[in-house]
């Protein structure tokens, strides 16, 4: 019984290896350029979509798709700055100027522009060039 655990034990943690080393390098290089300290927890691809979702044991999530970067969250913990540096300059200094104290949590890529939520729940919508769209307190 002891022999099966441990084969299954191997097994797990060889699957996990392989997936994780089969990343794009596109996404290799992302991570290793922003999040480089962090141990990831979870790595999920689906086939379907072409995407890639990882999961950081400090609670950070990254979504990829084809293109790049989907979805940057960190739950209620500030992200990265060089992750804020992704942003639009004009974007940076609207919410530097208007919420000082909120953290960004989350940003979004969308065809349009971004997404990005701040510690409290607000939200900012923001076209490609970094200019508000919409406040969502």
């Amino acid at each position: 019984m002891m022999k099966m655990y441990i084969f299954f034990l191997f097994l797990f943690l060889n699957c996990t290896t392989n997936l994780s080393a089969s990343l794009p390098d596109k996404i290799q290089n992302f991570l290793d350029k922003h999040f480089i300290n962090n141990e990831i927890e979870k790595l999920k691809y689906d086939e379907k979509e072409e995407e890639y979702k990882i999961k950081y044991k400090n609670g950070i999530k990254i979504e990829f798709d084809r293109n790049g970067w989907v979805e940057i969250e960190s739950g209620y913990t500030p992200l990265p700055k060089s992750i804020i540096d992704i942003l639009p300059t004009p974007t940076i200094d609207f919410i530097a100027k208007k919420y000082p104290r909120k953290p960004i949590v989350k940003i979004k890529r969308k065809p349009d522009g971004f997404k990005v939520k701040l510690e409290g729940s607000i939200e900012l919508k923001f076209d490609r060039r970094g200019n508000i769209l919409k406040i969502s307190d």
